[in-house]
């Protein structure tokens, strides 16, 4: 299947504002022009690298060779963020701190010599004394709830507090899905930054007026270059659960890091299998093949999913 390129566009320009329209194999690519401004990437990619193991298959090369591009793009536009805002926000996930901390984007904002704030999102799903172990390890540090609107208002107050004199811009950084439009939506009391349980759903910048002096750079998820641990990006919401690979062997890895959790939510009795806890979790909520029997994909996708979307506390 032949690419079908907008005349005003070409595959790694600086189009303007033409879009790249077409499919590689039933690889959809849309929108990925302007990648070079801070107006950013506008993109969506339906793909599924990981069907085949001949790396040296046409359409493989093709799409990696895209992917490897977008990542570029995305990572010209956060770099622009950094060096366009006063301050930095780096928006964590509380049931994950650790694994949600972009470390790529740490060391550049430390370079840059700029304060950054570490954003501590979805603090109504885990217990207190777990967000006490992480306040000892980051400063400055602040622990939000933006669905509950809980904490908005001392991070306002935090900003306030390193923020110069006059009008000022605050970049919005992390992982994909993190929460951070929902961050920005808390901060600014109405819907301003669209906001999905699907991860990757920011698409490009965008600046959002918060008061008189504070503006917000709202920017799309990035994974540290050559990060592609597809089992982590599921458990930390960063991918999709609807485009992994292998969701049994991901459901089975949240179910051993968070047995009590799981086993309390979906009210089944505790294994040490994985494969048995994902077996009841099937005939508790009726995902069944014929004849009765359990069936594992579609009640792993259901563990994802909810995990995903925030149902299961930690």
């Amino acid at each position: 299947m032949s690419c079908i390129y907008d005349s005003e566009c070409s595959l790694g320009g600086n189009g303007g504002a033409g879009s790249f329209v077409g499919a590689i194999d039933g690889i959809e690519i849309h929108d990925i022009c302007g990648a070079g401004s801070l107006a950013g990437v506008v993109y969506r990619i339906s793909i599924d690298l990981f069907n085949t193991n001949d790396t040296n298959d046409t359409s493989f090369i093709k799409a990696t060779l895209l992917i490897r591009y977008m990542t570029g793009s995305f990572w010209r536009v956060v770099n622009s963020v950094i060096e366009d805002a006063d301050i930095l926000l780096e928006v964590l996930d509380a049931r994950l701190v650790n694994e949600t901390r972009n470390k790529e984007i740490e060391e550049k904002v430390l370079r840059s010599g700029k304060v950054m704030i570490y954003v501590i999102n979805k603090c109504d799903l885990v217990e207190k004394k777990d967000l006490e172990k992480a306040k000892r390890k980051l400063r400055p540090c602040l622990f939000v709830s933006a669905t509950e609107r809980l904490g908005t208002g001392l991070l306002r107050k935090e900003i306030m507090k390193h923020a110069p004199k006059g009008k000022f811009k605050v970049g919005v950084l992390g992982y994909p899905n993190t929460g951070k439009s929902s961050v920005i939506n808390a901060l600014k009391g109405r819907a301003s930054a669209s906001t999905a349980s699907i991860s990757g759903h920011t698409k490009g910048v965008q600046l959002i007026k918060i008061s008189q002096y504070m503006y917000l750079l709202d920017t799309p998820g990035v994974f540290p270059y050559r990060e592609d641990d597809q089992t982590k990006h599921a458990i930390i919401a960063a991918r999709t659960f609807s485009n992994l690979k292998d969701p049994e062997g991901t459901a089975m890895e949240i179910i051993l890091a968070f047995p009590e959790q799981i086993e309390s939510y979906y009210e089944v009795e505790h294994s040490e299998d994985p494969e048995e806890v994902l077996e009841s979790i099937a005939l508790h909520i009726r995902k069944l093949r014929k004849g009765g029997l359990p069936d594992i994909n579609a009640a792993a996708r259901s563990v994802l999913r909810d995990w995903q979307e925030g149902k299961i506390k930690k």
